[in-house]
């Protein structure tokens, strides 16, 4: 994934790296961070959306289409990041990830009234005993 980095060898690899583990576990969070800040050192976030976008229509994947998500909201580009979000929840209509993206989205935007069936959405696809179900309960004021 990191060819853009100019021979610095061991920001590519840094880059691979969290780039995996996003594909592992596609949550916002440490990984996304060091990602997109590899790419912002090399001055190459554009590629690195360009690269997460032909990721995901490659692969169809749901992992796939959150990264490309997740960095369209880095960027700025909150519409695309949306439609990345419910491509993922098509791939992946059972999983609640795609429905929490798109919650966070629509909270981080002060739309509560488009982020609480979000935040519903996405608990009606958890188990009861899973911590997740308790902290997005806690977030519809429902818990």
């Amino acid at each position: 994934m990191a060819a853009d980095f100019a021979g610095d060898e061991r920001a590519a690899k840094l880059a691979d790296h969290y780039h995996a583990l996003l594909l592992a576990h596609p949550l916002e969070g440490v990984a996304l961070d060091r990602l997109w800040k590899a790419w912002e050192d090399h001055h190459a976030t554009a590629a690195l959306i360009e690269r997460c976008r032909a990721d995901a229509e490659k692969t169809r994947g749901m992992a796939a289409w959150l990264i490309d998500g997740h960095v369209l909201k880095r960027a700025g580009q909150f519409e695309e990041a949306a439609t990345a979000y419910e491509r993922a929840g098509v791939a992946d209509p059972a999983s609640c990830l795609p429905f929490l993206a798109r919650a966070n989205l629509a909270a981080e935007q002060h739309r509560p009234e488009s982020a609480a069936p979000l935040y519903a959405a996405a608990v009606s696809r958890l188990r009861a005993d899973d911590r997740l179900c308790a902290d997005l309960l806690m977030k519809l004021g429902t818990a």
